[in-house]
């Protein structure tokens, strides 16, 4: 059917007839079946209902997720103490990051002289 040259022009005169027939339902009624089926079923006292309902379970869940914890098992733990900076050989350099993260740079290799040669 596709490859026949007038099958375009058949499928719209098809196309045109079809439009051309009345409707088997008045458009009056149509309206109503369609606003009919989307109303929402049962009455608004139990819509009311089941969103309350709904909230409940939702902000129980929530406060349960969220809310205080009990009291742990174990030490509660210590904060963190400054300790004394480690002596470094002189040919490192260490830098801070931030409070937790030191960085070292070898600036030359231990026993070398400066300048590199002897």
């Amino acid at each position: 059917m596709i490859d026949e040259p007038d099958a375009p022009d058949r499928l719209e005169q098809a196309l045109r007839a079809w439009g051309r027939r009345p409707p088997r339902i008045p458009a009056s009624r149509a309206a109503r079946q369609v606003v009919e089926k989307l109303r929402p079923r049962g009455s608004a006292v139990g819509t009311v209902r089941w969103a309350l309902a709904t909230a409940v379970a939702t902000l129980t869940v929530l406060a349960v997720l969220l809310g205080p914890r009990g009291p742990q098992d174990g030490p509660s733990p210590t904060p963190l103490t400054r300790q004394a900076p480690v002596p470094l050989p002189e040919n490192v350099v260490q830098w801070w990051l931030d409070a937790d993260t030191p960085v070292y740079f070898i600036l030359r290799p231990q026993g070398e002289p400066i300048g590199g040669a002897s």
